[in-house]
């Protein structure tokens, strides 16, 4: 059986943006910024902005995207 993983634990101890390129070094190397640029190119990426030249997501958005793609495997 497929448990969801809860991710809303981490969003109090991240910044409310995160941008693209850090999402690898915040996440401890879970998803790299590569990963969601192709991610993104397709449509399945998490929502997300520009900020000037960088690309940021809404940090509750990115958690609950990873939320929706990850399950426990027991």
């Amino acid at each position: 059986m497929e448990q969801k993983i809860d991710f809303s634990d981490l969003l109090p101890k991240l910044p409310p943006f995160i941008s693209r390129d850090h999402v690898e070094k915040l996440l401890g190397g879970i998803i790299s910024s590569k990963t969601l640029a192709n991610y993104d190119s397709e449509g399945t990426g998490p929502k997300r902005m520009r900020m000037g030249r960088k690309v940021v997501y809404l940090t509750e958005d990115l958690l609950e995207w990873l939320a929706s793609r990850t399950v426990h495997l027991n």
